[in-house]
């Protein structure tokens, strides 16, 4: 995804906290800062300002995580250590997606 198209595309409506765990010194923590970054962005944040966002920086060699609260409930964890910033939002952005429709089926 292209930058631009990233930031239209996230919609944080239905997200009511998301969690970012990370050690910076672990190779596999870039990826969850670019994720942080991204979906921090004030243009994404906007799309809910009530939405949370916690960041919990490690210096024990965790592996990096992200949890995705939505406001039904129901959670989302990426173990991200092996997975892009891309690959995550791009999960985060279908998901969010559906429940749009679901909601807007109601």
């Amino acid at each position: 995804m292209a930058a631009r198209r990233i930031f239209e595309e996230i919609s944080l409506k239905f997200v009511k906290q998301i969690q970012f765990q990370f050690c910076p010194w672990e190779k596999y923590a870039n990826e969850t800062r670019t994720m942080l970054t991204v979906v921090g962005a004030s243009k994404v944040r906007e799309t809910n300002p009530n939405c949370k966002f916690k960041t919990t920086v490690k210096h024990d060699g965790s592996p990096p995580r992200v949890l995705v609260q939505f406001d039904d409930g129901k959670k989302l964890l990426f173990k991200s250590e092996h997975l892009t910033s891309n690959e995550m939002i791009s999960k985060l952005v279908e998901i969010c997606k559906t429940k749009e429709a679901v909601a807007l089926n109601q």
